[in-house]
């Protein structure tokens, strides 16, 4: 049975007046988009059952009913909070088309989440039930109720922290990095329960050799790779190998052959609408499928040594995902958003957190050297209220030396990794295999031949695979230059709007926006600016399938 069968199955229990009550639950109702607006609600558009979500969410806490259901939060996920007639709370996550595959990321997110909270021992909301299947559950779609946490979101309370709150909320972000990164697994995937992998999985060890577990590990194993690049667009249609995978040749190798057959199967039929994706000689998916073999043919020279290739698993922690009281000894209560989280290779993982670097007043400077924030020349010559708010900078600045510091203390394997700029220049390498043809291929083209340029440094005794000649080069730092120009206008424009990449905009704001786009637009010139105009219906949005 379909997930848009099983939903119209549920709903018709439902009464019509009851579904008209609900459909601010169902639409996108949190913004407005510039351009392809029909297409972007289309795919955050989620039709279910409300009375059967409320039913078994009350089941869930002992409760005989819920008293109040209140949406607060859209995305990839419907978030919404419940509150039932014993004073228990619970939020509830439906999954929007935008989610692919509903069932395995479901799956996966809980048994992750799970495994998070009870072998990490990390704070993770704890999951008081789920269904990944929407044609079992008179709900109509797949849902996970968890617990509500109480706290303030980090992104929220940051400035305000004062320095010893600030320090506390690091070191408990440190610690689970730590976490992340001493946790070395057998394989490169992402977490499951055994009941949801193929039988053929559940024996395999979760560990890399060497690496022990506790009483809760049983329950996992490892099973295919979610990654939201790796499945949409109609990739999960594909007859090919999601995982997982023993070492990090094998992985690239079905990468590679994954991304080939998307090319070969669907993007031939796809429109040439993408903004980015201008030179012809870059049309043909032929033409996408050599460089991704040709980069193919260079990774095994650039990876890491095999210690960091271990597969471990990792969360961006982003400021929005971080639920903190900032007045506890350890302030993190909660680290959301696990949708998409899997096991990868140790140099393709590991990230800073981006909560705690810097993003300030310009005058305030860091210096490569880790040493400390240096306030600007003329400071004490500024008046009192300027040197006020040049010490609350400075003070923001700190804190990302003390969280840096710590990191090179605990996981010292993150600037190992941050300090080798061609080990980064493949990681980006490896991300843009799933994305050359919506992104362009100058970006590949571009590590590659970053790549040619640092070669003796890096395999002085081997010649590069297939260097680019110097015609090649000077072609392609031609095109880069046209892409970098009409880039920049684009930013220029988004900022100057106030709108996102996909040019979404607050509904308070839309009316207003939309005047000044046209108004904007009218004097836009294709040529002096490098490209179209970018904020039309069918051009290139990041998450529409055009």
């Amino acid at each position: 049975m379909s997930r848009a069968f099983a939903a119209l199955s549920s709903i018709r229990k439902t009464t019509m007046s009851n579904m008209d009550k609900y459909e601010s639950f169902f639409r996108y109702t949190s913004g407005r988009w510039l351009y392809n607006e029909k297409e972007q609600l289309a795919i955050r558009y989620v039709r279910f059952n409300v009375d059967a979500l409320k039913k078994v969410a009350a089941e869930a806490v002992g409760a005989s009913y819920c008293t109040d259901i209140r949406k607060t939060h859209e995305a990839f996920n419907k978030i919404f909070m419940l509150r039932f007639d014993n004073n228990a709370e619970l939020v509830a996550k439906i999954p929007t088309p935008l989610v692919s595959p509903p069932h395995l990321c479901t799956a996966s997110e809980v048994a992750t989440m799970d495994y998070v909270r009870n072998v990490m021992g990390l704070p993770v909301p704890k999951v008081f039930g789920w269904c990944s299947r929407a044609e079992t559950t008179d709900v109509g779609a797949e849902y996970i109720l968890m617990e509500k946490i109480d706290g303030v979101c980090l992104q929220d309370c940051w400035q305000a922290m004062n320095a010893d709150e600030a320090k506390a909320a690091i070191n408990d972000v440190v610690d689970a990095q730590c976490h992340f990164a001493h946790t070395r697994f057998s394989q490169i995937g992402s977490l499951f329960y055994k009941d949801d992998v193929d039988l053929s999985l559940r024996d395999r060890p979760l560990y890399a050799n060497g690496t022990d577990g506790n009483s809760e590990s049983p329950r996992f194993c490892i099973g295919p790779l979610m990654r939201w690049d790796l499945w949409c667009h109609d990739r999960h249609t594909l007859n090919v190998d999601h995982g997982p995978w023993p070492n990090l040749p094998s992985f690239l190798s079905a990468l590679g052959r994954k991304q080939s057959e998307w090319l070969r199967l669907v993007a031939a039929n796809r429109s040439q609408r993408c903004a980015l994706r201008r030179a012809p000689r870059d049309e043909s998916p032929d033409i996408h499928i050599r460089w991704i073999e040709r980069f193919l043919t260079v990774l095994p020279h650039v990876v890491p040594p095999v210690e960091l290739q271990v597969p471990v698993l990792w969360n961006d922690l982003e400021a929005t995902s971080l639920v903190v009281q900032p007045k506890d000894h350890h302030p993190v209560k909660a680290i959301l958003d696990w949708q998409y989280s899997h096991l990868s290779p140790l140099f393709l993982q590991v990230r800073l957190c981006e909560a705690f670097l810097f993003e300030g007043d310009e005058r305030i400077t860091l210096p490569q050297e880790f040493s400390m924030p240096r306030k600007p020349p003329n400071y004490d010559s500024l008046p009192d209220d300027e040197r006020a708010y040049l010490d609350r900078e400075y003070e923001l600045a700190v804190r990302q030396r003390v969280y840096e510091g710590l990191l090179r203390e605990r996981v010292p394997v993150t600037y190992t990794l941050l300090e080798r700029p061609h080990q980064m220049q493949t990681h980006l390498g490896i991300l843009e295999l799933s994305r050359t043809w919506y992104n362009g291929l100058h970006q590949l083209r571009d590590y590659l031949i970053q790549l040619q340029l640092w070669w003796d440094d890096i395999a002085p005794s081997v010649p590069f695979p297939n260097p680019a000649g110097d015609e090649e080069i000077e072609r392609h730092i031609v095109e880069c230059s046209g892409f970098e120009i009409y880039s920049e206008n684009v930013e220029q424009l988004r900022k100057e709007l106030g709108v996102d990449v996909d040019g979404w905009v607050s509904n308070e704001r839309f009316d207003e926006v939309m005047r000044r786009s046209e108004e904007l637009k009218s004097a836009w010139n294709t040529k002096a600016m490098a490209g179209p105009w970018p904020f039309q219906d069918g051009r290139y949005s990041y998450y529409l399938d055009l």
